[in-house]
């Protein structure tokens, strides 16, 4: 990308769209797509900087091969409500990663996951999306390097917002775009108006209607000290 920034137009979002189809794609090392693999995230207390940890750390921690599935169903995701102490044992089968009031089932088939999705509700909560930011710890110390994940909540419900946060996080971690000492800060913007070389990652996804095309939902840029 050229230096300076470049205002979003649907030219430069499709190039965007493809380069994350692809990297997806060469994640998935030819996987087959058909299982559907996704991840449930059940959450009960509304704390982004701990269901971006959470997500972070489930597909730090699934297998390779899961990995690979889970890319080239390119990280898909359901949000929602419930209380993780009650869920878990209920569903003792699945495989879970466990935070303060959010938990994770999978990466798994979705075949695996529909009686979680059958007793919990959507996640249709307040607060509103642009009230939601918070901070995502660095995996390990030795690295004052900053990252911010800027969302583009206009028009989004709460959990649409959620799910942009889950898909970058997770696309991020998978392409060793954040770094084990890096702290990610999440921060709700009304509209991503243009993006720059310091961009390491571009969520572009159809647009919601009543608008048409595509559009940048999230963009994740190292900070500067300038």
């Amino acid at each position: 990308m050229d230096s300076g920034p470049l205002p979003v137009t649907q030219e430069l979002l499709a190039h965007a769209l493809q380069v994350r189809l692809d990297a997806c794609t060469r994640l998935g090392g030819g996987a087959d797509n058909r299982a559907d693999v996704q991840v449930v995230v059940v959450v009960k207390s509304l704390d982004v900087g701990e269901v971006a940890r959470v997500v972070r750390d489930a597909a730090a921690s699934a297998s390779a091969g899961v990995v690979a599935e889970w890319a080239v169903n390119f990280t898909k995701c359901v949000l929602l409500a419930g209380t993780p102490s009650k869920v878990v044992p209920r569903f003792a089968s699945l495989r879970w990663t466990l935070g303060d009031g959010v938990a994770v089932a999978g990466p798994a088939p979705a075949k695996s996951l529909m009686g979680l999705r059958r007793l919990l509700r959507p996640l249709h909560a307040s607060p509103p999306p642009e009230r939601l930011r918070g901070t995502l710890p660095p995996l390990e110390a030795g690295s004052n390097a900053v990252l911010d994940l800027s969302i583009a909540y206009r028009g989004l419900s709460l959990e649409q917002y959620l799910v942009a946060l889950v898909h970058s996080v997770a696309e991020a971690h998978l392409r060793e775009l954040l770094p084990k000492g890096a702290e990610l800060h999440v921060c709700p913007v009304d509209v991503l108006h243009e993006v720059n070389e310091r961009d390491l990652y571009l969520r572009v996804h159809r647009a919601l209607p009543p608008e048409a095309g595509l559009r940048l939902y999230s963009a994740l840029r190292l900070r500067t000290n300038s």
